[in-house]
């Protein structure tokens, strides 16, 4: 019995000394909202895809604006229509032309509605390309700088999942300066 004893405390021994001197882990955190902010590869892309998501609303207005005439066609014919000086053929010619006007507007809406959907899963392809780049570039940033500070995790701050950190943690200015080390 007093073996087994003596057997549990010297591994309960061997154990807490094992646990000391394992070192401590070192763990930074980076802003990624602010690191984002101010990397200059990431706000040229940005404004790259407004210019695209611009320019593709700059292609649909037309057809916008087709489809905007047609209801008012359709808003004057109806007129005519419900105009009760207007002879029963005027009415009957009319009420066709309102058949035909709705058609063609119901194909243009759809055609718009194509494009459009066509133009925003383009423009989200795009988005999801650039953002991966560029995540891509902030982790081989911050892999460089946990490296050169013998960091052993690196947390985000985004979406607040870190509820506290000390400044000492904070290495969000050395990995925006990494950055633009490695893209000059």
């Amino acid at each position: 019995m007093i073996k087994k004893h003596i057997l549990l405390l010297t591994a309960l021994v061997a154990g807490s000394l094992t646990l000391s001197a394992q070192e401590a882990t070192k763990v930074g955190v980076v802003d990624l909202d602010l690191v984002l902010q101010q990397y200059d590869q990431f706000n040229d892309a940005k404004a790259k895809l407004k210019e695209q998501q611009e320019r593709a609303d700059a292609e649909l207005r037309p057809m916008v604006d087709s489809i905007n005439s047609l209801r008012q066609e359709i808003q004057t014919v109806n007129d005519r229509i419900n105009n009760p000086t207007s002879s029963e053929e005027s009415q009957m010619e009319a009420r066709n032309q309102a058949r035909q006007l709705q058609a063609e507007l119901e194909q243009k809406a759809i055609e718009f509605q194509r494009l459009r959907a066509e133009a925003q899963r383009t423009i989200g392809q795009r988005e999801q390309n650039m953002l991966s780049m560029v995540l891509d570039d902030v982790r081989g940033a911050t892999a460089t700088v946990a490296e050169e500070m013998g960091l052993d995790l690196v947390l985000s701050n985004q979406n607040q999942i870190v509820l506290y950190f000390g400044d000492s943690l904070e290495i969000s200015d050395e990995v925006l300066a990494q950055l633009s080390e490695a893209s000059e």
